[in-house]
């Protein structure tokens, strides 16, 4: 039922659309792949208190023709679009805490994308990675000054890279007096057989402390499938299209105390699946040579 009314809808917004090219006249020509960015997330975390979620995004790029998107067989839904140039930008998804018409996401399980669009079918194939923590540090602990930070988690299963996201932020009196305040961020990206990561002391408290006045630290991590985003990396769409599927499962934020200080920094704002899929598609569109000549156009 859910993919004969996905299918209704897009005929819908069809033959909605005016005009004398693309829906309501002659297609425009492709002469390059469509561009396919999907995200498959599962974990622990927002919305506010911590709760399980699952969500799915698929961008699709440069089609003469609205795309069907599945994954594993079930039709993700339209959410936006755009027509310019003779071709299609669509973005679907569906996130299982508010919705009730969608399917949940399962770790250590895989999952099939296809793009079906009027050139032909893209697809690409993810093994959503398996369920694992955050050992050390936890948030009874304490980070003092000058001390190292040891990062421990367990294994993901089926997980390919693991990715952290540390940030740090205090107040401190300096060395001659004055108020300063410290912000750094960490996001390394590891191999699948890592299961630690050490950040020095030096790295994390300038050589001028004084004292700390307040300040706390936090850290998630992914755990991931599919082709890691970074420079230089082709991406697994295969078929009728290019660009990258990936799946992660997120681990639940770890908060940690600065130096016994009894007081926090301002309330970190956590990184939503939503805005981490948008970060990855905004670090696309200016790395990827294939999509930065699609948006050109």
């Amino acid at each position: 039922m859910r993919n004969f009314l996905t299918s209704l809808a897009a005929l819908l917004i069809i033959v909605g659309c005016k005009g004398t090219q693309g829906p309501a006249g002659p297609p425009g020509t492709v002469t390059q792949k469509p561009y396919v960015i999907g995200g498959l997330y599962k974990g622990i975390g927002y919305p506010y208190p911590p709760v399980e979620y699952s969500y799915a995004y698929v961008e699709v790029y440069h089609t003469s023709s609205i795309p069907v998107v599945t994954i594993n067989g079930d039709t993700l839904p339209l959410e936006h679009y755009y027509y310019g140039g003779d071709m299609w930008r669509c973005s679907y998804g569906w996130y299982t805490y508010w919705r009730d018409d969608t399917i949940s996401l399962f770790g250590d399980s895989t999952y099939v994308l296809e793009v079906i669009h009027s050139e032909g079918v893209a697809q690409a194939e993810v093994k959503m990675p398996g369920e694992f923590e955050v050992i050390e540090p936890d948030t009874s602990d304490t980070l003092h000054r000058g001390e190292d930070l040891n990062i421990i988690w367990t294994t993901s299963k089926g997980a390919e890279w693991y990715k952290i996201y540390l940030s740090i932020h205090y107040s401190y009196i300096d060395t001659s007096g004055e108020y300063e305040y410290f912000c750094k961020y960490f996001e390394p990206l590891l191999q699948a057989t890592d299961t630690t990561y050490f950040v020095s002391g030096s790295e994390l408290f300038p050589a001028d402390i004084d004292s700390v006045r307040y300040g706390d630290g936090y850290l998630y991590i992914y755990a991931g499938s599919g082709d890691a985003i970074e420079p230089g990396a082709t991406g697994n769409i295969t078929g009728d299209g290019a660009g990258f599927f990936w799946g992660k499962y997120k681990t639940e934020k770890v908060y940690f105390e600065i130096e016994n200080s009894g007081k926090k920094a301002i309330s970190h704002k956590e990184v939503t699946p939503y805005e981490d899929f948008k970060k990855t598609v905004e670090f696309l569109k200016t790395n990827d040579e294939r999509l930065i000549k699609i948006l050109e156009n």
